[in-house]
């Protein structure tokens, strides 16, 4: 199982995000671009091909923030969360079609920020969390029952949290690997198996100071849990968990570059873990993980455009790896990689909105 599927329009310099997610019942792949005027923008992908970007999506309020979204426990339906000038909205697409937004979903607090959220190994829950703008960290989660509310500094949270991902690992029972940033650079790991959460340590596993953000998803060797940890100061660190544990945190990993500023990844079509980083100078990297190990950093992939922000990528319907990415100037790129390979950057997407920041499909 890959990491969870969110991300705020300020994590990168630009005007408008994207993402993507399989939705239930359908192998369509739903794709959500948020412009620089906070409008939400829809499209998705289905074995008759893109469907073009419709504005202001399912009577979406204006001024979007963020966009997360998971599949998750009742009839597969697919559970999307946006925030807009603070206010939790909450919509979901099931068999039946979308619902439409709900404000305040669930009773959630003002003031959020960003969602994370990824089903769990209890009854496929899917846990949720959410970050106010003062680091409060909420939790909130959905089984077979329904919602069941948000709580506040969950599990003795830390304060002043800036970044939440979270994946299933490959220890037995597909126990839930959760990892939170602070203002001032700890990391701090908690994890959910069938005895219940187990708590927030600092520092996990010895980590380096600074660290800004985390990526993470099940590769494949033995569903080892890849994860990636940037620093403030643009450095990669890399660990891992399979069942002899996790494994310490390697800097500059496989020959990393400098400057880093995000990384994103995910399984393919042809056994690998594709993986990108974009760095402050607007470089695009790529690395991939096969039976054979790490491949090495590729500096402008498959003649990637300069100027690059953000990535973006998620296994579509016809078994291609999407792939989005946006540049400091708001063009949507797509690449997909089949079994014949990569097929090049395409800018302007299928007539997408001008200034896109990010492309997260998954």
């Amino acid at each position: 199982m890959t990491s969870d599927l969110s991300i705020t329009s300020s994590d990168a310099a630009g005007a408008s995000a994207l993402y993507g997610s399989n939705a239930p019942a359908t192998t369509d792949q739903e794709v959500f671009a948020i412009a620089a005027n906070g409008t939400l923008y829809q499209n998705f992908l289905s074995n008759a091909g893109w469907h073009g970007w419709d504005p202001g999506f399912n009577g979406a309020p204006s001024n979007v923030g963020s966009v997360a979204m998971s599949r998750g426990p009742i009839g597969g339906a697919l559970e999307v969360f946006i925030t807009a000038n603070g206010t939790l909205y909450h919509n979901f697409l099931s068999s039946g079609g979308w619902h439409g937004w709900e404000v305040n979903f669930d009773g959630a607090p003002g003031s959020l920020r960003s969602v994370a959220l990824s089903q769990g190994p209890i009854g496929g829950a899917l846990e949720t969390f959410a970050i106010s703008s003062t680091g409060t960290l909420y939790h909130d989660f959905l089984n077979s029952s329904g919602w069941h509310g948000w709580e506040a500094n969950f599990n003795g949270a830390p304060s002043n949290v800036t970044s939440v991902a979270l994946s299933q690992g490959p220890i037995a029972g597909g126990a839930l690997e959760v990892f939170a940033t602070t203002a001032n650079g700890v990391l701090y790991h908690n994890f959910l198996n069938s005895s219940g959460w187990h708590g927030w340590e600092a520092n996990f596993n010895a980590a380096p100071n600074n660290i800004r953000s985390v990526a993470l998803a099940q590769g494949p060797i033995g569903g080892a849990l890849e994860t990636f940890a940037v620093s403030t100061t643009g450095t990669v660190y890399h660990n891992f968990l399979n069942s002899s544990g996790w494994h310490g945190w390697e800097a500059s990993f496989d020959g990393a570059p400098s400057n880093v500023t995000s990384i994103a990844l995910a399984m393919g079509p042809v056994g690998g873990l594709e993986t990108f980083a974009t760095t402050s100078t607007g470089t695009l990297y790529h690395d991939f993980l096969n039976s054979s190990g790490w491949h090495g950093w590729e500096v402008n992939f498959d003649g990637a455009p300069s100027n690059v922000t953000s990535i973006g990528l998620a296994m579509g319907p016809a078994g291609g790896l999407e792939t989005f990415a946006t540049t400091s100037t708001g063009t949507l790129y797509h690449n997909f990689l089949n079994s014949s390979g990569w097929h090049g950057w395409q800018p302007g997407f299928d007539s997408a909105p001008g200034n896109v920041l990010v492309a997260l499909p998954r």
